[in-house]
């Protein structure tokens, strides 16, 4: 893919303006993740659209209430007696137009004052969302070469998991670093579990099974999960289904797939 090509294809543009499709933003986040020049870009166009919105923002005059409230404080009653019936058919006019003016003045002040706060808060919202959206992106590359690196290191050694008599189609794959200990898990097949009941990793270490977490199937499809825990000396991996929580021993009629190191 040609990066400069689709930085200046304008979807980065959408995307920081919050104008861009559900697809479109899983695209740019998903590019982002690879292509370190997507990122740059995106901080880049988010200072220009936070000075564009500072420049162009409207605000009220700052003696626009006092010269309102002031309008409201002339508008005075008409004595019964002052003038000539013509003169105070005049006044009354007056009278009555006086307010209507400040009406339409508080009207104006009001709608004026909404469509700045409003488009403040807009630019703010906007602004915001797409902050988090960039840290979630910048954490999420940060861990997916974290991931690389342990995958790729000479101590990592990936343990197939082949399906059980229970479920031959089953398989998962298990990354056991075994200078850090740190083990992650890759589901490529396991039927979908009841809502009480959730997939359970055991490790076989001098043939007693060691706790290494329950997962979520959604995430463990799409995604190497790091496991809570760490082990060493390892002989084997399994799978079982145990109630959802998961279970401080594993029940052997309930496994999945097993995989020897």
């Amino acid at each position: 893919m040609d990066v400069k090509d689709y930085i200046s294809s304008g979807i980065l543009d959408s995307y920081v303006l919050g104008s861009a499709s559900e697809m479109e933003i899983k695209e740019v986040e998903c590019l982002a993740m690879i292509y370190p020049e997507i990122i740059g870009e995106l901080h880049k166009l988010e200072m220009i659209f936070e000075k564009f919105a500072r420049e162009s923002a409207v605000e009220p005059p700052p003696d626009l209430k006092l010269k309102i409230l002031s309008q409201l404080d002339n508008v005075k009653q008409i004595p019964a007696d002052a003038g000539t019936p013509s003169e105070l058919k005049d006044r009354l006019e007056t009278k009555r137009t006086i307010p209507l003016l400040v009406k339409i003045a508080v009207a104006a002040s009001i709608a004026l004052l909404l469509a700045v706060g409003g488009l403040w808060i807009r630019s703010e919202q906007v602004k915001n969302d797409f902050q988090q959206r960039l840290t979630n992106i910048e954490i999420e590359n940060r861990q997916l070469k974290n991931v690389n690196n342990i995958l790729s290191h000479q101590a990592t050694k990936k343990i197939n998991l082949s399906g059980t008599n229970l479920s031959p189609e089953s398989a998962a794959s298990v990354y056991w670093n075994t200078e850090t200990s740190e083990v992650y898990l890759k589901v490529n097949l396991l039927p979908t579990p009841g809502a009480d009941n959730q997939y359970q990793l055991w490790a076989i270490v001098d043939s007693k099974p060691i706790d290494m977490g329950v997962f979520e199937m959604d995430y463990a499809l799409e995604n190497i999960q790091k496991m809570p825990y760490l082990v060493k000396n390892a002989m084997a991996f399994a799978i079982t289904l145990e109630k959802k929580g998961g279970n401080p021993t594993p029940t052997l009629s309930a496994m999945y797939v097993i995989g020897n190191v």
